[in-house]
């Protein structure tokens, strides 16, 4: 090649650089792994904390939708809060709160990983289990 001249980055290396780029978790240290839920104001992903490996879930509040309807950041505020309450109980039936990551559009809120589904599918599918329906 040429003096002073890059060599050529593969298109799949590319879009690999590029993806990583994207993913607003990084600049915190974690890797976005895939959707969990979405909501009105917030959605929950699946992430890995990039040091330890560790999985956890991430909740992300769009800090835009929350500044337009007062009953969003009113929920956003006491869900925080209830966070914050329980952090440092450690309570076993709750995802805890590991940190709190704030940018200019988003508040992340980096929780424990619960696999197995949501509470509310798992309480249903009980329900039916005594009910004696499959």
């Amino acid at each position: 090649g040429f003096v002073g001249q890059q060599p050529a980055i593969p298109p799949q290396r590319q879009q690999q650089a590029k993806a990583s780029n994207d993913d607003p978790l990084n600049e915190y240290g974690y890797k976005t792994l895939g959707p969990i839920a979405a909501g009105a104001f917030s959605q929950v992903q699946r992430a890995k904390h990039m040091a330890s490996t560790t999985e956890v879930a991430v909740k992300t509040f769009n800090k835009a939708k929350c500044a337009k309807a007062p009953h969003l950041a009113a929920t956003m505020k006491d869900e925080l809060l209830a966070l914050h309450v329980l952090k440092p109980t450690q309570h076993s039936g709750v995802a805890n709160m590991l940190e709190l990551c704030e940018g200019r559009q988003f508040k992340h809120v980096i929780l424990e990983y619960c696999s197995g589904g949501s509470l509310h599918r798992k309480m249903a599918s009980n329900l039916l289990r005594r009910v004696g329906l499959p």
